[in-house]
């Protein structure tokens, strides 16, 4: 029977995962197996131990890599009762190496209709969303007329680029041009970090999970693209392409004249025009509650978490995490913050996002 999940629990993507963020930050993968008394497959977890700051702790394979965390799921497991559920995790914990805290986080509901029981282990929401636009029962056509924003805009400076050069949408083939995707994306996302002060590609194994991803996997569940203006790679996207899902992923820029006429939106749009083309029922915008995403999504996947200490090490390790989340809210943080890398507490946002 087929397991159903999201494509970043997908077996190419977590390869990926476990040889550069896995390697990197030493995480232990774990994939647990659980079964009926038949044998019939329940689902599929793909778990690591991390050592973090003096304590285990016990996560899905993100490290901030995943939008959406869930178990590869079978139709029987829908069946569970909540004690079944807390059972069969305490049977897993049990099975793995001890752990100081566990962490289940960015958790959807359901995928394709199979509940997550994991929920059921007292989930609760984590205050931001995933957001998606449904595909499927329009046209393209339909859709750029009434939900594409900005769109005699975008047209407008679409026809201006050409000053510039012929403009083309890209999905390179060879293995030359695909390289030249990647540096373009890697150099405009590092200097897009930079403003921002995020800390982007600098946490271990991130850059070299989407460069790597980019090389092995192109053309099946990674997707990679280009906006290119006579011989200019002005817009880059990595992004998935999973059971007729697309999933955006990681959207790049130019910055200069070439923001000012949208060519990350143009290429977005490109995006969402070649996904009806090739039958693609849903356009994931991801995790994240930004405010562009309201302007093209109609469905939204609320997101949970479960966090709790096994030890009294775990303990005092998110006694201080919560304290360290509190400060953060604070406005002395943002300035503190702003002051380290040398701008303004509230930078302008970008016309570009995505």
């Amino acid at each position: 029977m087929e397991g159903r999940c999201y494509a970043f629990q997908s077996a190419d993507l977590v390869a990926v995962w476990c040889d550069t963020v896995g390697e990197a930050r030493k995480i232990a993968p774990y994939f647990v197996s659980v079964r009926e008394d038949d044998g019939t497959p329940s689902m599929l977890l793909p778990l690591g131990i991390e050592r973090r700051r003096g304590i285990r702790l016990l996560s899905f394979l993100d490290a901030s890599i995943a939008d959406y965390n869930i178990p590869v799921l079978f139709p029987r497991v829908g069946d569970w009762s909540t004690e079944q559920v807390r059972t069969v995790w305490a049977s897993i914990l049990k099975a793995l190496p001890s752990v100081d805290v566990v962490l289940l986080d960015k958790m959807p509901e359901s995928v394709d209709g199979r509940p997550n029981p994991l929920i059921a282990l007292g989930a609760a929401p984590i205050g931001v969303s995933g957001h998606a636009a449904t595909l499927s029962g329009t046209t393209w056509t339909a859709f750029e007329e009434t939900r594409l924003p900005r769109r005699r805009t975008l047209r407008r400076h679409r026809r201006k680029l050409e000053d510039f050069g012929a403009v083309r949408f890209e999905i390179p083939g060879t293995a030359e041009r695909r390289e030249a995707v990647l540096e373009a994306m890697t150099r405009q996302k590092e200097r897009r970090f930079a403003e921002t002060g995020a800390t982007g590609f600098r946490s271990p194994g991130k850059m070299a999970f989407f460069q790597e991803a980019g090389r092995r996997l192109s053309g099946g569940t990674v997707h990679l693209s280009a906006l290119v203006v006579g011989d200019a790679i002005v817009a880059t996207h990595l992004g998935y392409v999973f059971d007729q899902r697309f999933y955006q992923i990681m959207p790049t820029y130019e910055t200069g004249h070439w923001q000012a006429l949208s060519v990350g939106r143009l290429l977005h749009e490109d995006l969402i025009r070649w996904s009806f083309e090739h039958g693609i029922r849903v356009f994931d915008f991801g995790v994240g509650d930004e405010a562009y995403k309201f302007e093209y999504c109609d469905e939204v996947l609320p997101l949970h978490g479960v966090v709790y200490a096994t030890s009294i090490t775990g303990r005092l390790y998110l006694a201080a995490q919560a304290g360290q989340e509190r400060l953060r809210q604070t406005r002395m943080w943002e300035h503190l913050r702003a002051l380290k890398h040398g701008r303004s507490a509230s930078p302008a946002p970008s016309n570009e996002d995505p």
